[in-house]
């Protein structure tokens, strides 16, 4: 899912089982909460199929911040949740 959800997924190849963050993705900033999910497209007999990933999380850990992790996510929880 890119930043700018205007862009549309990513586009990985045929059979990609990785993918290497992009060098002008701008870097990941300490502290910040980040999602991604992964879209499969399967060619049937009836048309195009679209299966989705559940939406996964990570954070980048900031070591100068007082804030709780455990705080962060449950508000993130709640956000993907609903």
């Amino acid at each position: 899912m890119p930043l700018d959800q205007s862009l549309g997924f990513q586009q990985v190849g045929f059979g990609m089982t990785t993918f290497q963050y992009p060098t002008d993705g701008g870097d990941l900033e300490p502290g910040k909460v980040y999602v991604w999910q992964i879209r499969k497209d399967i060619v049937t007999t009836v048309g195009t199929e679209e299966l989705l990933s559940d939406i996964m999380a990570f954070k980048i850990k900031d070591f100068a911040s007082t804030e709780s992790d455990e705080a962060i996510w449950k508000t993130l929880h709640l956000l993907v949740l609903f």
